[in-house]
């Protein structure tokens, strides 16, 4: 395919050294035209960098080309003189090339020093279009070297072997813009950069349906420096609200100050720890569906490990105490909240459940013990219950207060907002928290489409793994386009997705994520995958072949059109060491440099005044004397049911 020189000259990692060269050129002219310094010697400056980098073949290469053009002018005046002496003896002209020969170095030097005359001129013309058929050689030089790439495979154009390739600027058009997104409403998203210019992609139907991203990036890929500062950036530029996980409490500290200048209020959610806002998901829950999903999030974490019978009854009991609290006449506001459950579902015994469920006069508390009576028989699934919640006694005393600020989750389509979910490091205990915190979320995110709300909210949830399984999440993923929402989930491999959410499911939320970014994986399995899905290529391959004759034995290169993965398994697994990356966006796929935000001009304005998240204050645990109610028996035991239950 011809390409223009002007896309040549500004194409590659090397067009900077290109630009460089054609701009040494002149000055070196110039330098000669005054007769100051033998400016040859500048174009071999090149070759030398070449051979420095490690790439001795390459710099012979180069600097035989720039010689090339000199060398067949000096033989051409040569030539000229031999037969312009014949002629003036008026004989025929001593053809004697070994004497041509000898006088071409003479040439060659007498072109480069100093000096105005026509032949000096007509030298470094030859030179110059040396320089530039050595220009060529410049991505497979000490460009290629420095910049730490491995050997590229020669692609070539036959279907009838493969068809991927890897996709440039001019393949993304439509898709991508070079630069860092400007302020407006079209949101991009941020990756790493394509030759030396940030690359932005803008999804848009029909070639990539929405902007959903799966990044799979193991510990220290870079996923947050390369993709969540980024894209805060981005989500900012676009006036979106914001939610991210943030493992270490880092992110908020670096962005929380320059957000809140931008008109962005900051909410923090940090389970166990005495920073942020509190949240307490009774209050948050609005109706009774809500509480139901509640109950099921926290007791999520388990699916596939227990008995669905069991499971069922510690899922009923636990909603009764939900409902039961929430509605309960004798709790103050500050009391209904999940240490009150907690606290009630490891203290109360049955009888006293039985009076407390008939006292809240919640009729899904009564409905509900009522099933849990019929059904359970003498099975108790209070134990089990409490004992896959006692993990969050911590959180929930963090949490669960409501004497200073709390997180709205309305506000978040409402408002500019910035809501930061700081994960507890090194325990799995806060995990149905977590997930009863996004199911929440997910629920407030899309209660209408995304005209009905002034903004659009984009989530960056790194270690998605963590966050434990929310219910729905494959369901509320496929329709969130619908409601203005985008969702980037970031796991170390595609193994940590089936085993939270099983294999069927983990498929539907990969198919539901127009957009792959790999950032550097380690497993096997993650790597066959993306291998697999980049498909099959045509490819150009050398092989020395053994030839034998009858007189003699010789080797000669043959080479061969082949049909091979565009990128094999364990060459996907060796790009983290490159700094590369891959994005797989629709029919697009691009290899790119991974970026490091921490050390862009913009990182250094983001952060110059490190953010202070607020204190918490925590909850204290109520302390409720449950009073019998004073009826008759019958009416008791109706409302009620039967009290050994248990």
């Amino acid at each position: 395919m011809f390409k223009s020189p002007i896309f040549w000259l500004f194409s590659g990692p090397a067009w900077p050294v290109k630009v460089a060269i054609i701009v040494i050129v002149p000055i070196a002219l110039v330098i000669g035209a005054i007769n100051t310094y033998p400016w040859a010697i500048l174009l071999l400056i090149p070759s030398i960098v070449t051979l420095l980098a490690g790439k001795p073949a390459a710099a012979i290469q180069q600097a035989c080309l720039v010689v090339l053009p000199p060398t067949l002018l000096a033989l051409a005046h040569q030539l000229g003189l031999t037969v312009h002496r014949a002629a003036q003896s008026h004989t025929l002209p001593d053809l004697d090339f070994t004497q041509i020969a000898l006088h071409i170095p003479a040439h060659l030097v007498h072109y480069s020093a100093p000096g105005g005359e026509p032949l000096q001129w007509a030298g470094r013309a030859a030179a110059l279009l040396g320089l530039l058929l050595s220009a060529r050689l410049l991505p497979w030089g000490f460009a290629t070297q420095l910049l730490a790439r491995s050997p590229r495979l020669k692609l070539v154009e036959d279907p009838s072997l493969g068809t991927a390739c890897w996709h440039g600027w001019r393949d993304l058009h439509k898709a991508a813009k070079p630069g860092w997104p400007k302020p407006g409403n079209n949101p991009g998203i941020v990756f790493g950069r394509l030759g030396r210019r940030i690359i932005t992609l803008y999804p848009r139907a029909p070639a990539i349906v929405n902007h959903h991203v799966l990044v799979l990036g193991s510990s220290g890929a870079g996923k947050s420096t390369g993709y969540v500062l980024p894209n805060i950036y981005a989500a900012a530029q676009a006036g979106q609200s914001i939610v991210v996980t943030d493992p270490k409490g880092e992110i908020v500290k670096q962005t929380g100050t320059w957000l809140e200048s931008q008109g962005y209020t900051i909410q923090i959610f940090a389970p166990g720890q005495p920073i942020g806002h509190a949240w307490n998901p009774l209050l948050e829950a609005r109706n009774e569906m809500e509480l139901d999903l509640l109950a099921q999030a926290l007791l999520q974490s388990d699916v596939g490990k227990s008995d669905p019978f069991f499971r069922a009854a510690e899922q009923y009991l636990l909603r009764l105490y939900l409902h039961a609290v929430r509605d309960h006449p004798d709790l103050r506001d500050d009391e209904r909240n999940l240490l009150t459950v907690l606290s009630k579902l490891e203290t109360l015994k049955p009888e006293a459940l039985t009076v407390f469920v008939g006292r809240s006069g919640s009729q899904v508390a009564i409905d509900t013990l009522k099933v849990l009576q019929t059904r359970c028989g003498k099975f108790d699934p209070a134990l089990g219950t409490a004992a896959k919640l006692s993990g969050l006694r911590k959180a929930a005393l963090n949490v669960c207060s409501t004497d200073g600020a709390m997180i709205d989750l309305a506000a978040i389509r409402q408002r500019k907002t910035a809501l930061f979910c700081v994960l507890p490091v090194g325990t799995n205990a806060f995990v149905p928290l977590l997930a009863a915190f996004y199911a929440l979320l997910f629920t407030r995110l899309m209660g209408a489409p995304a005209e009905a709300y002034a903004h659009g909210v984009r989530l960056l949830l790194d270690e998605f793994a963590n966050l434990g399984a929310i219910p729905g999440f494959s369901a509320q993923l496929a329709v969130a386009r619908g409601y203005g929402v985008s969702i980037s989930i970031m796991l170390q491999s595609i193994d940590q997705l089936d085993a939270i959410y099983g294999p069927m499911e983990a498929k539907v939320i990969i198919n539901n994520c127009a957009t792959m970014l790999v950032l550097g994986i380690n497993d096997l399995a993650s790597s066959t995958y993306i291998s697999r899905l980049l498909g099959d290529t045509a490819a150009r391959q050398q092989r020395d072949r053994h030839v034998q004759d009858s007189l003699v034995a010789h080797r000669e290169r043959v080479e061969d059109t082949i049909r091979r993965a565009l990128l094999s398994p364990d060459e996907v697994r060796r790009l983290s060491a490159q700094g590369d990356g891959i994005a797989i966006a629709g029919p697009y796929t691009v290899r790119f440099n991974r970026l490091d935000f921490c050390r862009e001009r913009l990182y250094r304005e983001i952060s110059r005044v490190p953010f202070v998240p607020p204190p918490l204050t925590p909850a204290t645990i109520p302390q409720i004397t449950i009073t019998p109610p004073v009826t008759d028996g019958n009416e008791n035991e109706e409302v009620c049911g039967n009290e050994s239950w248990f």
